[in-house]
């Protein structure tokens, strides 16, 4: 190929491909043979230096058994990895299971001995006793509370369905990042 007519976009576009890795052997002897070549823009000179200095030592030869020994680091590492984070993470996972099953017990046994100790003391007989004396105005009275119940519950279920949005976006970004708790 005569280097004196080569298209410099075509050789920009070969820069990029050879950056991204997508090269084949041909074209990297045209890049070679232009940067080889007295036509090489003056803009271009870092690619020209950097493109010499990969090729002038892609005959270099490495160490003896380096691959092997490279090797055998990543999996004792790995090994390594493995054996001390994953059992920790699990065991204080089911340790906290545990825990908070034995608290939850606990909490209920407190809470049945005091309701039973004061209910002991106390025998007193509760009479049901009529507050209204029409019963238009007790079914008024009683839709008006329901209603205000209603209205506490929905807005109790709204700041509910909120933090679980907040919830579930912050689950997306941990799972998108691969991140574990």
């Amino acid at each position: 190929m005569d280097m004196k007519n080569i298209d410099i976009k075509h050789i920009e576009e070969l820069i990029t491909s050879f950056y991204g890795g997508t090269t084949t052997l041909d074209e990297e002897k045209i890049l070679l043979d232009f940067f080889k070549s007295e036509n090489v823009p003056d803009w271009m000179d870092i690619e020209q230096k950097m493109f010499m200095e990969i090729y002038s030592r892609k005959n270099e030869e490495a160490p003896y058994h380096l691959e092997s020994r490279l090797i055998s680091l990543v999996d004792k590492l790995d090994k390594e990895e493995n054996r001390t984070s994953r059992p920790i993470r699990k065991s204080i996972h089911i340790h906290w299971k545990w825990v908070s099953g034995i608290a939850a017990c606990i909490a209920i046994m407190i809470t049945a001995g005091i309701f039973l100790y004061k209910g002991m003391g106390q025998h007193q007989e509760y009479a049901v006793v009529d507050t209204y004396s029409d019963p238009e105005d007790a079914y008024r009275e009683t839709q008006k509370v329901m209603l205000l119940v209603s209205n506490k519950l929905n807005k109790g279920l709204q700041q509910v369905e909120s933090i679980q949005d907040n919830v579930d976006r912050v689950n997306k970004v941990m799972n998108k990042n691969n991140i574990r708790l």
